[in-house]
């Protein structure tokens, strides 16, 4: 997971609904103003999850066009969620997918894993 919130605040609400355990790496901004450069667009916390999950084609998830940049600039796929509040949202920015729900996640991850 790579987020532009506090670690801690990321961290408290992956404990509060027991997501904790779903998320291999967590990279999110330490309460300092340099940590304020980091955010995205910045590519940094992408790369970073990147590395320690050791794989060279993630598809990263986002709700937000900054998301969507980040996403290009570590040179990784993109989907890009549309919810409630961006459904109608014109993007400057082409996601290389467009989903709706989590399922549809799912789906393209599944289909990118290749057959052992």
């Amino acid at each position: 997971m790579a987020s532009n919130n506090q670690r801690r605040v990321v961290e408290h609400i992956l404990d509060e609904y027991e997501f904790a355990d779903a998320f291999e790496t967590v990279h999110a901004r330490e309460p300092c103003l340099d940590s304020l450069a980091l955010k995205k667009p910045e590519p940094t916390f992408l790369e970073r999850a990147r590395e320690d999950i050791g794989t060279r084609n993630p598809l990263y998830v986002g709700d937000k066009e900054k998301d969507i940049v980040a996403a290009q600039r570590a040179g990784m796929d993109v989907a890009f969620m549309r919810r409630d509040h961006n459904r109608t949202r014109s993007l400057e920015t082409t996601p290389t997918h467009s989903v709706t729900d989590l399922d549809e996640v799912v789906g393209l991850a599944t289909e990118s894993v290749p057959p052992t």
